[in-house]
């Protein structure tokens, strides 16, 4: 006996299936506890990253703030300017991802933000700066911010 599938019955079976694929797909497979990914997705914001073997120099800078930018619609969507004026790339290690645009932030590997649009480092005179616990090495042209201090 050949059962009959009516049109509605195929198109709920094709959605259920189409469910479960993109379940499976998931990056963290519904754990919560998981870290955010670190592959941007749509509507998010893009962060230019460090090289996987980046060390910090000791440079001296003379500025000693830097205000940080995040616009979704600019072509380099964070960057950071000095008290000085001087506009600075920020690039950050692979444990940071950028929040949504909606949102405009960079987290943390934990998922915690570590900056929002304006928000103020400063840079102490003959030390690192901490971002919210994170080492950040400035330079005269960028900003780069490692997790933790390069080894």
């Amino acid at each position: 006996m050949q059962a009959r599938v009516s049109r509605s019955h195929a198109v709920a079976i094709a959605l259920l299936a189409a469910l479960a694929v993109a379940g499976c797909a998931s990056s963290n497979h519904g754990d919560p506890t998981a870290p955010p990914s670190t592959t941007p997705g749509p509507g998010v914001i893009i962060l230019q990253h460090t090289p996987a073997n980046a060390a910090c120099d000791t440079l001296a800078v003379d500025y000693r703030s830097v205000t940080f930018f995040l616009d979704p619609t600019a072509e380099t969507n964070v960057w950071a300017v000095t008290d000085r004026g001087a506009r600075l790339a920020v690039l950050w290690d692979a444990s940071f991802v950028g929040g949504p645009v909606l949102d405009p932030s960079v987290k943390d590997k934990t998922g915690a933000i570590v900056v929002r649009n304006r928000d103020v480092l400063q840079v102490p005179q003959g030390a690192f700066p901490n971002l919210h616990g994170h080492f950040a090495c400035p330079s005269t042209s960028s900003l780069w911010v490692f997790d933790a201090p390069p080894e």
